[in-house]
């Protein structure tokens, strides 16, 4: 059995990390798991990292089906950015010099992190070099809808949430109101209604 701190669906597979419980495999691994619970791959984080104290944040799986994760060194605090193969080895590491709470990475590899600490988000491009950076609260969420990128940031002051997009082309980090889902345009009485076609609604008050 595993203690679970990371958990990501992603198509036919579960990716998910922890620490083992059993004494002959204790330690934290990253897994790769069918929808049944079973196994299908499995990797020790400190075999990636060659290092003891590392956790890992966030796993996620992009599009293009490239298995992705952020780790954490626990002895500097600094993040760790792992590609992994379908067999859970890695392909790829780059070293952060800041410690990221959040990541996504876009389908040419390049890398967005939300660091807690100076309270911005970063892109990077596939090497990790720097791109471009924007000052934002401490906690921030990133996501991809429609082929895009972006981040959202509570405002707990406001009760509001901004959403940032991250263009990695232009090298710019946007807030502002996205339509990153199909919507309507009704009111109060067309939507409460279910109306799914535009309708004039005006003679149904008067």
């Amino acid at each position: 059995s595993v203690n679970l701190s990371s958990l990501a669906v992603s198509d036919n597979l579960i990716l998910l990390s922890g620490e083992y419980v059993e004494i002959s495999e204790s330690g934290s691994y990253i897994c790769k798991s069918d929808h049944s619970g079973n196994i299908l791959a499995k990797t020790k984080i400190s075999n990636i990292t060659g290092k003891d104290n590392v956790s890992l944040r966030k796993i996620f799986s992009d599009k293009n089906g490239e298995i992705w994760a952020l780790m954490n060194d626990g002895y500097s605090n600094k993040s760790i950015v792992v590609n992994l193969d379908q067999n859970m080895n890695s392909k790829k590491i780059i070293d952060f010099d800041i410690g990221a709470e959040d990541f996504i990475v876009d389908s040419y590899g390049r890398i967005a992190l939300s660091d807690y600490v100076n309270e911005e988000i970063i892109l990077y491009d596939s090497e990790g070099n720097y791109l471009y950076s924007e000052k934002i609260t401490k906690e921030s969420h990133c996501f991809e809808a429609g082929g895009k990128y972006y981040t959202a940031v509570p405002n707990i002051q406001k009760s509001e949430t901004v959403i940032y997009l991250l263009d990695f082309d232009k090298k710019n980090i946007s807030p502002g109101i996205w339509n990153i889902m199909p919507t309507i345009t009704a009111d109060h009485l067309g939507v409460v209604g279910g109306l799914t076609k535009k309708f004039d609604t005006m003679s149904l008050y008067v």
